[in-house]
């Protein structure tokens, strides 16, 4: 990598962030007959913080191989990039987990060889990174760990990557939702769901709604009452009643332990 100087990334959290490496590489592209290699790059990123998810133009790839992460040294390992690639990279994350974030990369031809040296690590600025509010509208949301209020409309909490969380985690924080979705690739869970904890988190109409995919799961608690039998929308609905509020459940049959 002959230069690695990133400049600032900025946006709300919950949407696809570029990181703007502003990198130069000797080998960036196919030069024809007799030099069919050209160079790819490995990136590490520390601070972002479990559960970031990474996008190369909008596509994402941290249900790839192309991405590890190291939770000790809370370091992603990025690798197989082309020049093109490491331009449109992009990360989603709660803005609050974004803490001192550095990149360092290396390259490594196509055609074989040793990696080159690693360059330093150079900062990126993410002081742009802004949280995100509920509104009067329609909100779709990304779950941070903290709290949110989506206030009126029909409001929907979107998972991060790869993350389990307790339902107990989910009332501390969450009010006035109608939807959790857990369908962002990778496995996704809520464990130990009670009611009360549902009309904790919902508004006045006390209903909450489960999405997700086979990949994900919900495990209930408590005294929940149900027929088992899917709608015709795919959802199993579950009810019970605490301090005399009648609470409705509905999960998407794929999602049940």
């Amino acid at each position: 990598i002959n230069s690695l100087t990133p400049t600032p990334s900025f946006g709300q959290e919950g949407d696809v962030i570029a990181i703007n490496l502003n990198h130069e590489l000797t080998d960036p592209d196919d030069a024809g007959y007799g030099d069919a290699s050209t160079e790819t790059m490995t990136l590490e990123i520390s601070g972002m913080g479990e559960h970031a998810a990474f996008y190369i133009d909008g596509s994402l790839i941290s249900d790839t191989d192309q991405v590890s992460y190291n939770k000790v040294s809370d370091t992603y390992s990025i690798s197989g990039l082309s020049s093109n690639d490491a331009e449109k990279l992009g990360f989603v994350q709660a803005a609050e987990d974004l803490n001192a974030v550095q990149v360092r990369g290396r390259t490594e031809e196509t055609a074989g060889g040793d990696p080159s040296e690693w360059t330093d690590w150079k900062s990126i600025d993410t002081d742009g990174v802004t949280e995100q509010f509920g509104t009067s509208g329609d909100d779709t949301l990304l779950w941070t760990g903290g709290a949110i209020d989506a206030f009126s409309g029909e409001d929907t909490i979107v998972m991060r990557f790869d993350e389990d969380v307790t339902g107990e985690e989910l009332a501390s924080n969450l009010s006035n939702i109608e939807k959790i979705d857990m369908s962002i690739a990778g496995s996704n869970a809520i464990i130990n769901l009670t009611a009360d904890q549902v009309l904790d988190m919902t508004d006045d109409d006390n209903v909450l709604e489960l999405l997700g995919d086979a990949d994900d799961s919900v495990g209930l608690a408590g005294d929940w009452e149900t027929d088992g039998i899917a709608d015709g929308s795919g959802f199993v609905t579950y009810s019970a009643e605490v301090d005399q509020d009648d609470v409705t459940l509905k999960v998407k049959s794929s999602l049940i332990e």
